[in-house]
C-alpha cells in the first residue's frame, strides 16, 4: 500500500511537471502586439490546415478534387467564392514551402506555386466582371465582397511572411504576385461596390480585424501600400480611409505605453518605405506627446537601419537595384541621405563582386 502511495504520488508530481512547464513556457513566450496583428491562421482564411504541398505524391489528388470543385460549381458568385478559396489554401500552401529546409526543389516549387495562386486571383477577377451588372441588391454578392475584402488584408500579412523568408531566387516573382494581388483587388471594388459606399464598406473591413490596441498602425500600412497599386479614380477614396485611420491613430497613442508603440514600429512587417513615412507623419502631427515624438524618432533610425541591412543581404545585384528603385519619387525626395546609403551599399557590392570576377579571371589564366 506504501509503495501504491508513493508511486502515485510520483506519477502526480510528474504530470504537474508536465502541465507546469508548458505553462510557463507559454508566458515567457507570450505574443506582442505586433505579432498579433500580423499573424493569419488557415482558420482566419476560412480554410483547412494546408497538409499535403506542391511536390507531394498526393498534390496531383488535391489538384484534381479542385477542378472536379471548379467543373460543378455553376453559379458565378459561388464560382468565384471557391477560386477565393483556392486562392487562400495555395497561398498557405507557399507559406509552408518556404519554411521547408534543404529542399533541392524548393525554389522550382515556389515558382510554381506562386503562377497558380496568381492564375486563381486571375480567376476570381473575370468572374467578377462578368457580375458586374448584377451587383446591385445581391445580399450573396455583397457577402462576398465582404469576405474577399477580409482575405485581402489578411493575404497581405501572410505575404509580408513569405516575401520575409523566401529564397531570393523567388523575390522577384513573390513581388509581381503581389502587385497583381492589389491591383486585382483595387479593380473588384471599382467593379463591385458604388463609389458612394467605398470608403464605409473598406473601413468596416479594417475595422472588424481582430488584433491588439495597435492594429491600426498595421492597418494603415496595408491602406498605404494599397493606395499605390489602385485605379486612380479610387485612390481617393482611400486617402480618405488612410486620413481617417491616421486621426484615430493620434487619439490612440495618447493613451497607450510608449515602448509599446516603439516596439511595435521596430517588429512591424513590411515595406520598411512606408513604415518610415507613417513614422514621420505621426512625429510631425503635432498630437502626440514629446516624449512619443522621440520614441517614434528612435523607431525610424532602427527601420532604416533595417532597411539598409535588407538591402546588404541581397547578393544578386540585379534584385538589389530593383528594390532601391522601386521606392517611390516622393519617398526619395524626402529622404535624399537614406536613399544615397543604400546606393553607395549597391555600388560597393557592385565593385566587390567585379573584384571577384577579375581575381577568379586571373586564377584561370
Amino acid at each position: 500500500m506504501k509503495l501504491f502511495k508513493h508511486n502515485l504520488a510520483f506519477v502526480s508530481a510528474i504530470i504537474m511537471v508536465l502541465f507546469m512547464v508548458p505553462c510557463f513556457v507559454f508566458a515567457q513566450e507570450e505574443a506582442t502586439e505586433v505579432q498579433i496583428d500580423e499573424t493569419v491562421t488557415a482558420q482566419d482564411l476560412g480554410v483547412g490546415e494546408q497538409n499535403i504541398l506542391p511536390g507531394s505524391f498526393w498534390y496531383g489528388f488535391k489538384e484534381m478534387w479542385r477542378g472536379v470543385q471548379t467543373a460543378l460549381t455553376f453559379n458565378d458568385v459561388n464560382k468565384a467564392e471557391l477560386k477565393l478559396e483556392h486562392a487562400n489554401e495555395r497561398l498557405l500552401e507557399v507559406q509552408k514551402l518556404v519554411d521547408l529546409q534543404n529542399d533541392e526543389n524548393k525554389v522550382e516549387l515556389l515558382n510554381k506555386a506562386m503562377e497558380k495562386y496568381e492564375i486563381d486571383l486571375v480567376k476570381i477577377q473575370e468572374i467578377t466582371a462578368k457580375i458586374q451588372e448584377k451587383a446591385a441588391n445581391n445580399p450573396q454578392l455583397d457577402a462576398f465582397i465582404d469576405r474577399l475584402g477580409d482575405s485581402e488584408i489578411k493575404r497581405y500579412k501572410v505575404m509580408e511572411k513569405i516575401q520575409e523568408h523566401a529564397p531570393e531566387e523567388v523575390l522577384e516573382k513573390i513581388t509581381a504576385v503581389r502587385e497583381r494581388q492589389k491591383t486585382n483587388f483595387g479593380q473588384i471594388v471599382q467593379q463591385l461596390v458604388r463609389e458612394d459606399n467605398i470608403v464605409d464598406k473598406i473601413e468596416k473591413m479594417f475595422n472588424d480585424q481582430k488584433g491588439s490596441e495597435l492594429k491600426d498602425l498595421k492597418n494603415l500600412q496595408i491602406v498605404k501600400e494599397l493606395k499605390e497599386s489602385l485605379p486612380s479614380d479610387i485612390q481617393d477614396k482611400f486617402a480618405e480611409i488612410e486620413a481617417g485611420l491616421k486621426q484615430r491613430l493620434e487619439e490612440q497613442l495618447k493613451n497607450v505605453d510608449v515602448e509599446a508603440v516603439k516596439n511595435y514600429l521596430e517588429n512591424m512587417r513590411g515595406d520598411e518605405t512606408i513604415e518610415l513615412e507613417i513614422m514621420s507623419q505621426l512625429r510631425n502631427s503635432g498630437m502626440v506627446s514629446v516624449e512619443m515624438k522621440q520614441k517614434i524618432q528612435a523607431s525610424e533610425n532602427e527601420v532604416k537601419t533595417r532597411l539598409q541591412q535588407r538591402v546588404e543581404n541581397i547578393e544578386n545585384a540585379e534584385i538589389r537595384e530593383k528594390v532601391i528603385n522601386n521606392i517611390n519619387d516622393d519617398f526619395q525626395k524626402y529622404n535624399p541621405n537614406l536613399i544615397k546609403s543604400l546606393n553607395r551599399i549597391h555600388e560597393r557590392k557592385m565593385n566587390a563582386e567585379s573584384s571577384e570576377d577579375t581575381e577568379q579571371v586571373e586564377v584561370e589564366d
